[in-house]
């Protein structure tokens, strides 16, 4: 990390959340068949922010989908369950303006889904995590079964970070974190 300042509440001012987060976005490409780029999303105020990516691209493709409202990430948050895209080239479900620039990026498949906490009060969802493939049919129907050890842990880990900052707009630039990237 830098030596700059961060402004309290910041992921980098919660150096240790942010590195659970980074860590299980590489514990994801390393699980999931297809060696997929991982983001995570964090919801705020009911936007969605991109938080943790598991490359500079990924967090490029994290970017794309939050700028366009009619994406799967989208979806999912607003709809609380996970959304399967075999392959985006024959979807026309979301925007084609989204589509033609994932498509453009190189992304063919995704699977996104909701970060909700374990808690029996707390049903917010806290997040979106976003796997991102360059070849069509890449993730299974089976692949929130393989991500269901992570899910728990990202929802828990992305709802103590909200508990202690104050707003997205407080959050310092872009910092890279081991290997991952963190905003």
């Amino acid at each position: 990390m830098s030596n700059t300042m961060h402004p309290e509440g910041s992921p980098d001012s919660h150096p240790e959340l942010c590195g659970v987060c980074l860590r299980l976005a590489a514990a994801v490409c390393d699980t999931v068949p297809g060696q997929p780029m991982v983001g995570i999303a964090s919801i705020e105020g009911g936007i969605l922010y991109a938080a943790v990516a598991s490359s500079h691209r990924a967090h490029l493709l994290e970017e794309v989908q939050l700028v366009h409202l009619r994406s799967p990430g989208h979806d999912v948050a607003a709809h609380r369950r996970p959304v399967l895209v075999a392959d985006l080239a024959l979807e026309s479900q979301w925007d084609a303006a989204y589509r033609d620039e994932m498509l453009m990026l190189g992304v063919r498949s995704l699977y996104c889904h909701p970060l909700i906490p374990d808690t029996d009060t707390d049903t917010d969802i806290e997040g979106v995590v976003t796997l991102y493939a360059e070849h069509p049919g890449t993730f299974p129907v089976c692949t929130g079964d393989r991500l269901a050890p992570f899910l728990s842990t990202a929802a828990g880990t992305l709802h103590r970070i909200h508990a202690h900052r104050p707003r997205q707009d407080d959050w310092s630039p872009l910092h890279s974190i081991g290997g991952g990237i963190a905003f």
